[in-house]
Formats: structure tokens, C-alpha cells, sequence
């Protein structure tokens, strides 16, 4: 399967890339003088370099709010230790996709401005190799994350008795699966990355694995119903933070999806085609929702557990009225067991 993935990744590249016009160049200096005015005209579009400015943008400041949610919030997450491995190589994915992709939106956009020759826009070799390779593995991962969330949740509804207090090789088991499925997946496509072609842009053609996290989003859904009714309020809250971040993925991907779908369609021969592909990449937005949408949760669950808490504290518990109280928790309760 991730052979067949990697198979399907060559070739979305293929289709992809501004430089699959130059496939038959590997020096820019043998590149036609035409050939390399037509691609300076599309790299200096104010559009594309819009586009460019603003995933930097986005890219830049999820690198900050990843690093907040590391260093700030970290404790603050009460998860299973399996949750926080896993949610932990989810937000280094991100961090490192924001990472890379920064590093080689500056490099690009550092190109279009200041570069005299127009055949001298083109990415060194290394550089893109380097910087394909990262966002390719830190996209795979951040996606095949969630396959592993879905088998951590199943097992925590099915084992709820035991779960909390066993079961912590499971967390390692999925990260060792994840991390070497992830490499096995760039591996499968790594021949097409190194191919000796000019390049102009680091970003990867992703297959974005829809289906998968239409699939992940509807279990964790399912799984956090089940939750909130059988387990803990531990296993509550871990379930509704999976489910916020499950949806903030699959509203990006899909719709990053849909706009490459619309695309290829409509604008195949355009010769804008590399800026609106820019565009519609929706990957730096998800790096960014994702970190933000976190610190969101913890802080809402905070201020939720100390209104419960100041509740709790002045509401009487004896006589009549401390009756009335004790019997309305207790149908709060039941109604949740139902």
C-alpha cells in the first residue's frame, strides 16, 4: 500500500511541478532564454508572490504557536501518555513543515526579487532535494497520524477498565509503526525527488489521503460519543482535543483538495497555473489551525473546569435546597449515561 502510495506520489509530480517543462535540462545556463523569461514573468506575478507571502506568513506564525504549545501547554494537556507521544510527533510534523517551508518560501521569494538573470531563478539541487524531502515526510506523517490515533482511541474505548493504568506500550508501538511507515512512504518516491530536472518551487504535490480522514474523523466522532459516556473525564477531554484537530484536518485537506481538483479542470494551460496551485495550498493554514486550535481547547477546558469547580464550592449540601442540588446532579448524570 505505501508502495502504491509512493507510486501515485511520482506521479502526481510529474503533473505538478513547473519544472517538468524543464525535464531535459540540468545546467540553467544551456536552459532557451524564452523558456527562462516565461518563468521569471510567472515567478515576479504579484499574484504568486502573494500567494507565496502569505503561506510564509501562515507558516511563520504556526512555528511560533507550535512552539508555545510545546513550551507553555505541554503540562497542561491531561492525556494518556500514548496521546501526548503521539500528539507530540504530530506537532513536531507541523513544526517542521512550517520550518522547511519558511526556509524555502524566504529562498524563493529572495530569487524573484533579486535575481538578474532570469535563468538563474532556479532552485540548487540539494536545496530542493533537502527541502522536498522534509515536506514531503512532515506531510505524510502529519496525515498518518491520525490512522494511528483511530487504532490508540479504539483500543482505549474497548480496554477502558485497564487502559489507564496499562497499555503504555502501545504509544511507543504506533510511533515506531508511524515513523518507519512514514519513511517507507518517502522512500517509495524518493527516485522521483532526486531525478536530475530544474526546479523552481520546494512544495510538494501532496496526496492528501481525503478518504483516510473523512474515515478518522468520522471514528474519532463515534469514539468521542462513546467516550463521554463510558469513560473517564480524562478519555472526555482527549477525545473532543482529537476531534477538534481531526476536523481542522480534514476541512483544510479537503478543501485543498477540491481546489487542486478545480484547478487541473479549469486552468491546466494557464500560465498562472504554478501561482494558483500556490494558492490553494492549504497545508501551512493547517499547521497553523492546528497549534492555535489546541491552545483554544486547553484554555476554554481551563476556564470550564474552574466555573465547575467555584460552582461546586458555592453550592449549599444541606437541608432542602442542598437535596434539590444533590438530585439535579444526579439527573445530570443520567442523563449523560444515556
Amino acid at each position: 500500500m505505501l508502495f502504491q502510495r509512493g507510486q501515485h506520489f511520482s506521479a502526481l509530480f510529474q503533473n505538478q511541478f513547473m519544472a517538468v517543462a524543464l525535464a531535459n535540462y540540468t545546467d540553467p545556463d544551456n536552459v532557451p532564454k524564452e523558456i527562462c523569461e516565461k518563468l521569471a514573468n510567472t515567478l515576479r506575478d504579484p499574484f504568486y508572490r502573494g500567494a507565496q507571502l502569505v503561506n510564509l506568513f501562515e507558516s511563520l506564525a504556526a512555528v511560533v504557536l507550535i512552539t508555545v504549545v510545546i513550551a507553555g501547554y505541554g503540562r497542561k494537556l491531561v492525556t494518556h501518555p500514548n496521546i501526548k507521544v503521539l500528539l507530540g510527533i504530530l506537532y513536531l510534523a507541523c513544526f517542521l513543515h512550517a520550518v522547511v517551508y519558511s526556509v524555502s518560501k524566504i529562498y524563493q521569494l529572495r530569487l524573484s526579487f533579486f535575481a538578474i538573470d532570469p535563468c538563474h531563478m532556479f532552485l540548487p539541487r540539494w536545496f530542493y532535494i533537502l527541502t522536498h524531502t522534509l515536506i514531503v515526510f512532515a506531510n505524510c506523517c502529519m496525515q498518518n497520524v491520525q490512522i494511528v490515533l483511530i487504532v490508540e482511541r479504539c483500543v482505549a474505548t474497548v480496554s477502558v477498565d485497564t487502559y489507564e493504568t496499562h497499555s503504555r506500550a502501545l504509544g511507543a508501538a504506533l510511533a515506531t509503526t508511524l515513523l518507519v511507515g512514514t519513511c517507507a512512504e518517502v522512500a517509495a518516491g524518493y527516485q522521483t525527488i532526486v531525478s536530475k530536472m530544474l526546479t523552481t518551487n520546494s512544495m510538494l504535490a501532496t496526496n492528501t489521503m481525503t478518504n483516510t480522514l473523512t474515515v478518522t474523523f468520522i471514528v474519532i466522532f463515534v469514539l468521542k460519543t462513546l467516550t463521554s459516556r463510558y469513560q473517564t473525564s480524562e478519555n472526555v477531554s482527549t477525545s473532543a482535543l482529537l476531534f477538534v484537530i481531526s476536523t481542522i484536518e480534514l476541512v483544510t485537506f479537503a478543501t485543498y483538495a477540491s481546489l487542486m481538483t478545480y484547478i487541473r479542470l479549469t486552468a491546466n494551460d494557464d500560465p498562472l497555473l504554478d501561482a494558483y496551485k500556490e494558492a490553494a495550498y492549504m497545508v501551512p493554514l493547517c499547521t497553523f489551525l492546528i497549534p492555535l486550535g489546541t491552545i483554544i481547547y486547553i484554555e476554554l477546558s481551563k476556564r470550564k473546569r474552574r466555573n465547575d469547580i467555584n460552582f461546586m464550592l458555592m453550592m449549599k449540601s444541606q437541608g432542602h435546597e442542598g437535596w434539590q442540588n444533590y438530585a439535579s446532579l444526579l439527573m445530570h448524570q443520567w442523563k449523560l449515561s444515556k
